[in-house]
């Protein structure tokens, strides 16, 4: 069946073609014209020009594939061949609404386009094996001559194709044609007329797909079951226009809940010529109660007639709430409360340590609660700003845990009725809201008992560690004479001086109330210069007198704390049951001017600041050595035998806003009170003729700068003590930061690890009244509540600011945020609908 000859494609002459198979086109055989344009066209095309030639192959209404398939006239009676028939298999069919001659003409689908076109040539009864022909590509010759086989005529059509790298670089529409010729013909037919066929290999909406548009309150507030139903359970998103937006295309809408689950709409094909009208994809109630509610994703895609699918389109977050509700939600848990033993002498109840740690509210997990869900919490009477579950795991133990300011503690108890010894019970709730509605609430709430009775009364500043309604502390100096207040002028005379706590409690402006502060059975603790000096009780004829407490202050311990200016404070503890549980309020501090006539370390002009020797201390440095390297300079007088003792303290800090946060206590080192000894680094060096008039170096020990993890800022104080007592004291220089933040948190048992929290009671069984043992222990019981004045300031304000409870988001621009992020933000925004609490 197969010829043995044929004709040379270059010189037209007879050659031999046994065994020949027909050739795929190559770019290469086509004229150098044809193969510039493609070589041009080998990048891609840029995105606005290949919509444009979408536009014009998909859009053109004429009928001019039709005119141009109609057969032409041939010269010299040479008959033409039939247009050549495109393989039905890799053209898409148009949709059943376009008309007959539509276009696009012959559109190839775009998943076969890394494959040879195939072109099917009608045989006529002129042609058998080993005739030859040639194929035309949008109007360039392929000078290549392919032979007719055996199998073409088996099949009933010639086999002609073209290769991908051919057809399918340029999108648009293109022409083929061909044309043949006997193995013992001169020459070749004229051309067929052309075939049309269509290449789209651009994805709709570049280069991306806007938001799915839903109803405007739906966007705002979420869906509900209500709003759904008013939508005929049907949740319309309209598709926003896109880049070349043509009838054909099919829209599809999808939608995912948090764990990834997805639904997907019925498919919306846009019919031809209503490019311009609406497309509404319908999410269907089946569809999301299958996803569940909580915060529901919705995108959708677009595939065009070639079956180039877009790349999703930009996420819409809906926060979507169509059960009917939680009825069996968990009471809150108050750990604080909780966790206190049922009988005496620990019995359950919120005391005034409790209420400053600060008390936190645990909210317990439920299968029901969902991520985006919004919770209130009710303290009492007291409704808490709301706070957004942000986890994926909403069946947790406990998913969120909300601390509760001091204030919001206080104010409820001091409007809460109380009994005789001050004891409130106050009701715990929570509220849970989705899609700006209430799911739901524990059907009881939780109750919990305070006590914040205390000398001085409600604390009118909560936002300080200070119970403001405590007069402020007052010395009398030895030789007194109704002069000045709060001024020593010779702390090196051998004579008592005195100290004053205030009677009456304050008004919030400072004045005297007229109410006693104190009442029989008080304790109260003195401090100067931050060390206990001396405690007592108040009695019935203290009562009675209503005049301000007096305590000795002796000169012993205004010569050892030296010169310069030292804080006086004192404490007031407070005991409201027969197990004498305490509470403990503290007063605000004063300052007390100190001079010494005698020669004293450092001179006139004082002692120099102690500054670490690195700007900053960083973990990368310290671990290495194994401590904070920090220089006490060489003063005046310096002199052998004196103690020069360093004391460096250091808080939390806060490097975005530049705010303190609550003190390092573990951090700590040194000072009066011996804090932390470290076996290798002391915080005392005493000179000796090797060292005088020289710097001295301390080591602040890896072990405590780890305690200021992540970030801190840290002082350094120092005292110097003359063997005969005398004593001066450097004031901190500017705090320098530590970051720690390459280290990990220390583990709980590392060293430098305080004690346990202890009270008034269990100091004040460690000795005789005044005892050095009683005195250390009412120091380490007075510490737990002493703060500096600068971090008690800084503290102040990074609670006014940011408060110690999750607020509401500020509506800040992030373009950092996961559309889940984003909606979250935005929830946070919301207003809460106004509830009432469970009474």
């Amino acid at each position: 069946m197969r010829s043995e000859t044929g004709r040379n494609a270059d010189t037209g002459s007879p050659s031999r073609h046994r065994n020949r198979r027909p050739a795929t086109v190559n770019v290469d055989s086509f004229p150098s014209r044809i193969r510039a344009r493609h070589s041009a066209n080998h990048s891609p095309t840029p995105w606005r020009f290949i919509m444009s030639v979408k536009r014009k192959a998909l859009l053109r209404t004429d009928n001019a594939p039709a005119r141009q398939s109609t057969r032409s006239p041939t010269r010299e009676g040479r008959v033409a061949p039939d247009p050549a028939d495109i393989d039905e298999t890799v053209v898409v069919a148009n949709p059943a609404d376009f008309p007959p001659d539509a276009a696009p003409y012959n559109l190839i689908r775009s998943d076969t386009l890394t494959q040879p076109l195939l072109f099917k040539g009608p045989i006529t009864a002129a042609m058998y094996p080993r005739c030859l022909f040639r194929v035309y590509y949008d109007g360039g010759l392929d000078t290549a001559e392919h032979e007719m086989q055996p199998a073409d005529f088996e099949n009933g059509y010639i086999s002609m194709t073209l290769a991908p790298e051919v057809y399918a670089r340029e999108d648009g529409m293109h022409t083929f044609k061909w044309d043949w010729k006997s193995d013992t013909e001169t020459n070749f037919t004229d051309p067929s007329d052309v075939t049309f066929f269509t290449i789209d290999r651009q994805k709709p909406g570049v280069p991306m797909l806007g938001d799915i548009e839903f109803p405007d309150d739906v966007h705002e507030n979420g869906l509900t079951d209500a709003r759904l139903t008013e939508l005929g359970n049907k949740l319309p998103g309209e598709v926003p226009s896109y880049t070349d937006r043509i009838h054909g295309d099919t829209a599809v809408g999808i939608v995912r809940n948090i764990a990834g689950d997805e639904e997907r709409t019925a498919p919306f094909q846009i019919p031809y010529m209503q490019a311009g009208e609406p497309v509404v994809l319908e999410f269907t109630r089946e569809m999301l109660a299958r996803l569940g509610d909580g915060l529901l994703t919705f995108t959708y895609i677009v595939t065009d007639l070639a079956g180039n699918v877009s790349d999703e389109s930009e996420p819409v977050v809906i926060d979507v709430f169509l059960k009917p509700g939680i009825p069996d939600l968990d009471p809150p848990l108050v750990p604080l409360y909780d966790d206190d033993a049922p009988t005496p002498p620990d019995i359950k109840l919120i005391d005034e340590v409790d209420a400053r740690t600060p008390v936190e509210v645990h909210i317990p997990g439920h299968p029901e609660l969902a991520t985006g869900d919004v919770f209130v919490v009710w303290w009492g009477t007291r409704e808490q700003p709301p706070v957004i579950f942000t986890g994926d795991d909403a069946s947790a133990p406990v998913i969120l845990q909300i601390k509760i300011p001091y204030g919001e503690v206080s104010g409820e108890w001091a409007d809460a009725a109380q009994d005789a010894d001050g004891f409130a019970t106050i009701p715990v709730n929570y509220v849970v809201f989705r899609a700006n509605k209430e799911v739901g609430r524990p059907p009881a709430p939780h109750n919990v008992v305070v006590n914040l009775s205390q000398a001085g009364g409600v604390d009118p500043d909560p936002e300080t560690p200070e119970n403001e309604a405590l007069g402020f502390p007052y010395v009398h100096h030895s030789q007194w004479n109704s002069d000045r207040i709060n001024y020593i002028p010779d702390a090196s005379l051998q004579e008592d001086h005195e100290f004053f706590v205030p009677w009456f409690a304050r008004n919030p402006d400072g004045t005297p109330s007229g109410d006693d502060a104190f009442r029989g059975g008080d304790d109260v603790i003195v401090m100067y210069n931050g060390e206990v000096f001396d405690e007592r009780p108040v009695s019935g004829s203290d009562v009675s007198a209503k005049q301000d407490l007096k305590f000795v202050l002796p000169w012993e311990v205004v010569k050892a704390a030296g010169s310069g200016i030292k804080p006086i404070q004192y404490l007031a503890i407070r005991y409201f049951d027969d197990n004498r549980r305490e509470n403990t309020s503290v007063s605000p501090p004063a300052d007390v001017e100190v001079e010494d006539s005698s020669d004293i370390p450092g001179g006139p002009d004082g002692l120099l600041p102690a500054r670490f020797v690195a700007d900053i201390v960083r973990w990368s440095e310290v671990s290495v050595v194994g401590h904070a390297p920090l220089t006490v300079k060489a003063y005046e007088g310096m002199r052998v035998g004196d103690k020069v003792r360093v004391h460096v303290t250091a808080d939390e800090f806060f490097p975005n806003d530049q705010t303190y946060g609550d003190p390092y206590p573990r951090a700590e080192w040194g000072g009066d009170q011996n804090k932390h000894p470290h076996p290798v680094y002391p915080h005392e060096i005493v000179v000796t003729d090797d060292n005088i008039d020289t710097d001295l170096t301390f080591g602040w020990p890896q072990e405590l700068v780890h305690w200021t993890y992540i970030y801190g800022m840290a002082r350094i104080t120092y005292s110097v003590t003359r063997p005969d007592g005398k004593r001066a004291d450097a004031r901190a220089g500017a705090d320098q930061r530590t970051d720690v933040s390459q280290a990990g948190q220390p583990e709980p048992d590392s060293y430098g690890l305080t004690a346990p929290r202890i009270t008034f009671s269990e100091a004040n069984r460690t000795g005789a009244r005044n005892s050095p043992q009683r005195m250390a222990a009412l120091n380490d019981f007075a510490s737990q509540f002493r703060t500096s004045r600068q971090a008690r300031a800084h503290l102040r304000q990074r609670r006014m600011q940011a408060g110690k409870v999750k607020h509401a988001a500020v509506a800040a621009r992030d373009d950092n945020l996961t559309p889940i992020q984003a909606k979250l933000r935005e929830i946070a925004m919301r207003p809460i609908p106004k509830t009432k609490r469970n009474e």
